[in-house]
Formats: C-alpha cells, sequence, structure tokens
C-alpha cells in the first residue's frame, strides 16, 4: 500500500536513524522515512471482517502513521473458475488489470475504494466488482478481466500457497514487523490502538540499536529486522504448539523375538513403542556403529506421494547431518497386502542387506518419482531394485 522510504508523500520526513534518540513528549510516535513498523494483513477477500481491516489500514494511510502496510490475499486457488462466479477472483484480477495497466499505487487505492463501497456486516461480492469495474473503467471488457480465460490470473495462487507454508492460523491475520498478532488482536475496533502500542513499545529496541551502533544510516532496517535471532521462515506447531504428544520409551519388549501380529495389537501404546523400538534398523550417515544423539522415526504411507517425499527429505536430512539416525514405519492408508508394501519392504530390505550409507542411498534412489513411475507401468520391484543395486555400485566405483 505504501512505502515511506520512497513515497513522494513522506519526503518531506527526516531519514536519519539518529532521529530516534532525539527527546520527545512520551508516547510521540516520530515521523522517520524509514520503514521501521511494518504491518502485512493476511486478508480473505470474502470475509466479513476483511472490510473493517482495509478501511482500518486506510486510516493509517490517510493520517500519515510511518507504518507500511501490504497486504495478502488468500483466494480460491481452483483452476476452472471465473471471477463473475467467485468474487475473490474476480477481486483479484480487477487488482492485477490496474497494476498492469495503470499501476500498482492505484491498485492498491481502489482496493480501499472497492470495500467503501461495503457496508459493514456485509462481505464483497461479485456483483459489486463488476459494477465497480464498469463504473470506473465503463471502456473495458469484463470478460477479458473477470472471464474463466482472463490474462489476469497470474500469481493468483501464490498467496494461498504463502499463508499455507507459513503456518500461520486462521484467517484475517496480521504481522507486525513479522511477529503474528493473537487471534483476539485481530477485532477492528481494538486493533487500531494494539498497532499503535506496538509502534511505541518497538521504537525502544530501536533507539537501543542505534544508540549501541547496531542500526545505521547505512542500514537496511527490514534487513537488520529479518537478522534478528527469533525470526523464522515459518511457524510449525509441532514445534511450537503447547499441544505435545510424546511416546513412552520406558518400556520393555515382553519378548526378546516378537513376531506374533496379531498379538501385537493388544498391547497398550508403551508396549508397542518398546517393540517397535527393539526391532527399529535404523540409517545413518556413516558405516560404523556409534552412539546417536538424535533418534527420528518416520511413519508413513510411502506408496503416496507426500510418504515418499517426507522420507526422502529425511534421508537427505541424514546425509548432512553426523549423530542423527533414522528408523521407519510403514503406516498404510488400507488393508495391510503386498501390494501397498512394496517400497516399505524394499527399503526393509536394504536396511538388513547393505551398510548404512549404501542402504540410504539405495532408498533416496528408490523413493525418487522416476522409481514410482516405473512400478506404476508394471516394472517389477526386484528389476528395479537390481537396476538400482548397479547403478550405486557403479557410481561408487567411479569414487
Amino acid at each position: 500500500m505504501n512505502d515511506i522510504e520512497n513515497d513522494q508523500m513522506y519526503r518531506s520526513w527526516p531519514a536519519s536513524v539518529q532521529e530516534l534518540l532525539r527527546a520527545t513528549f512520551p508516547g510521540v510516535i516520530r515521523q522517520i522515512r524509514r520503514n521501521f513498523f511494518n504491518l502485512v494483513l493476511f486478508l480473505d477477500p470474502l470475509q466479513e471482517e476483511t472490510v473493517e481491516l482495509v478501511k482500518l489500514a486506510e486510516l493509517f494511510y490517510k493520517h500519515k502513521i510511518p507504518l507500511r502496510i501490504g497486504f495478502v490475499f488468500v483466494v480460491n486457488t481452483k483452476d476452472e473458475i471465473d471471477g463473475f462466479s467467485d468474487a475473490g477472483v474476480g477481486f483479484y484480477r480487477l487488482l492485477n488489470y490496474i497494476a498492469d495497466e495503470y499501476d500498482l499505487s492505484q491498485a492498491v487505492m481502489s482496493i480501499v475504494s472497492l470495500y467503501s463501497k461495503v457496508d459493514v456486516g456485509e462481505t464483497l461480492s461479485a456483483e459489486t466488482i463488476s459494477a465497480y469495474l464498469k463504473r470506473k473503467y465503463p471502456k473495458t471488457n469484463q470478460e477479458r478481466i473477470l472471464g474463466a480465460d482472463s490474462e489476469y490470473d497470474y500469481k493468483r495462487k501464490d498467496g494461498a500457497l504463502f499463508y499455507r507454508k507459513s503456518g500461520l492460523g486462521s484467517l484475517p491475520l496480521a504481522l507486525f514487523n513479522g511477529v503474528p498478532l493473537n487471534p483476539d488482536e485481530m477485532d477492528p475496533e481494538d486493533l487500531e490502538t494494539i498497532i499503535l502500542q506496538r509502534i511505541v513499545d518497538t521504537t525502544a529496541g530501536f533507539q537501543r540499536a542505534v544508540f549501541m551502533g547496531q542500526l545505521t544510516e547505512g542500514s537496511d532496517v527490514v534487513d537488520y529486522l529479518m537478522e534478528q535471532a527469533n525470526v523464522v521462515p515459518r511457524m510449525n506447531q509441532l514445534i511450537l504448539g503447547t499441544d505435545r504428544k510424546y511416546l513412552d520409551l520406558t518400556g520393555k519388549p515382553v519378548a526378546d523375538d516378537w513376531e506374533d501380529t496379531n498379538m501385537f495389537s493388544y498391547l497398550d501404546s508403551k508396549d508397542k513403542t518398546a517393540v517397535i523400538a527393539k526391532r527399529m534398523k535404523y540409517f545413518t550417515n556413516r558405516d560404523a556403529d556409534g552412539m546417536a544423539a538424535v533418534t527420528m522415526w518416520v511413519a508413513a504411507d510411502f506408496e503416496k506421494v507426500s510418504g515418499r517425499k517426507l522420507l526422502l527429505n529425511a534421508l537427505k536430512h541424514v546425509k548432512s547431518s553426523p549423530g542423527l539416525r533414522l528408523g521407519v514405519i510403514d503406516n498404510p492408508s488400507g488393508k495391510l497386502s503386498e501390494d501397498n508394501t512394496v517400497l516399505y519392504r524394499a527399503v526393509w530390505a536394504s536396511l538388513l542387506t547393505q551398510k548404512n550409507k549404501a542402504a540410504a542411498e539405495f532408498a533416496q534412489k528408490l523413493l525418487k518419482e522416476e522409481s514410482s513411475q516405473l512400478l506404476q507401468q508394471g516394472t517389477k520391484i526386484k528389476d528395479l531394485g537390481i537396476e538400482l543395486f548397479v547403478t550405486l555400485c557403479i557410481s561408487e566405483h567411479s569414487r
């Protein structure tokens, strides 16, 4: 929506970081031509809350609050869809049209103009978008912009993909200098006060950095923020969540050589874990046996792309991580059979017959999509295994 450092409307503001150390009255927000404060709003154009949040962003912009504001719009990602039936898709294509044919600033300001036509308590509709386009740009062909074959549909899926990869919570949500706000802070009536207070609180950290020489006139403020120790590329709730699930590894197997799979199903979780741990074979990045500081188990359905990809990434991690060992547990989605355990049995056979490094390299080759496609085309796992093993031996010999 704006760029404090480059936009014309902020040209009269001082640009020196030393302005942060100038004495002011308590609570005064300093107007400095630097992107010290950044607000990114993740929005679904069709949600009711989006109307008020966009209007709040406009309020910050109009009053020249030193806050750089950006939007990430999460819309429908289906391929076969048009802007006449889905308002979110139509909204996105309209923005692309304005940005391409006019300029980006006009496209962003059109967001505000468009939502000003939506009453509080209502949501954006395809009819509102079509009427806006007809009124503002009467000579345009709406089918070319909003239709199924629109040339302004590029990068529509990027927002949803980034949102999904980030691991952030439910929409709408906001990031202030990269820090997500709590869901209870997203009420538009309270958000204005919360953001202004965040600006005041964050100023103290920037003042300290300037005073200590960590933030200088030549520093890029955004780069400085991204270099902080608390910055992570995504929010992984498996790591950060408070609801943890643990395997109890304190048990001992009820028998040294367990073969009765029917009886296994009657064991409690602690005893099942003990049996699996006793029989587990591990991938490591070295052939010599030794202690492993970290043990990782991967449980997945390896007949599915997601399961193979998970194990393949884990094996790559093992290759670059000394002191880590990886165990594999097959978890087929259907009833256990020879057909849905082909890859797992091949992986398990490599663990039983090959040295650690060779087994890991063989499994990596086996899990690649090229190998899966050959199996789907009718290639026998035995023939594929021999071919991969020969390739692996030739590669090892050439080293």
